[in-house]
């Protein structure tokens, strides 16, 4: 399921593409849109053991400056992002058993703040960038998986759900390239936290064990497509 919702997320823009924007397409009259996209996600930091790509989600809107014609523009919006990480931890006979962490998923709102430094000639139809800047987030769930069949920890009908031990804030470094046509346009970015998300973080009875207030991060690579 998820192969062909990606599948359908990269053709899409490509049957777009190959239209031709008409002399009404100029993207000075598309400042505001939808972004969506995939990407491929992971955790870092000393804290978390064995680290995988997992895959992941975002949606959202976006919201560019009316300066195309110059050489620096900004751009933000306000976007929903599933992401998180993959773990490769196994007992002594080599199997991902049910003490044994193996993926956590996160679900943040995050709020772009990007400059964007134009590539080439000004063109009306085609706009090319160069963005750098800054991705705050804030957390709103966090989920721990164990074994190979990834069941959640926290889904009982007797417990609360409660999120992971993690700061809500996850203030993210970001850099990436941006097309923009009349009718649609692309974007590939890179993001990775700034902050430490340890809040005295543990996970009892799992392993490998945790609580010894190592660093947490996130980091993402993105390719999103704007309508």
């Amino acid at each position: 399921m998820k192969i062909s919702i990606i599948t359908a997320l990269l053709l899409f823009p490509t049957f777009l593409f190959s239209q031709g924007w008409t002399e009404d397409d100029e993207i000075s009259n598309r400042q505001i849109g939808l972004r969506i996209g995939t990407g491929a996600y992971g955790m870092f930091g000393g804290e978390l053991k064995n680290p995988r790509p997992k895959a992941g989600f975002q949606a959202g809107l976006f919201w560019f400056g009316a300066r195309e014609e110059k050489k620096t523009n900004w751009q933000t919006g306000l976007e929903v992002c599933l992401m998180g990480s993959n773990f490769k931890n196994q007992d002594s006979f080599g199997i991902a058993s049910s003490s044994n962490y193996t993926q956590i998923g996160i679900i943040q709102v995050e709020v772009p703040l990007m400059l964007s430094f134009r590539l080439g000639k000004y063109n009306p139809k085609k706009y090319k960038s160069l963005q750098v800047g800054l991705l705050p987030a804030v957390i709103v769930s966090s989920v721990v998986y164990v074994g190979d069949d990834k069941v959640p920890v926290q889904q009982t009908n007797l417990n609360k759900w409660e999120s992971l031990p993690l700061h809500p804030l996850n203030l993210q470094g970001v850099i990436g390239y941006q097309f923009r046509g009349g009718i649609a346009g692309m974007q590939l970015r890179l993001k990775a936290s700034i902050l430490d998300l340890n809040d005295n973080f543990v996970l009892p009875g799992l392993l490998p064990a945790t609580g010894k207030g190592k660093n947490i991060a996130t980091w993402g690579l993105e390719l999103g497509f704007l309508f």
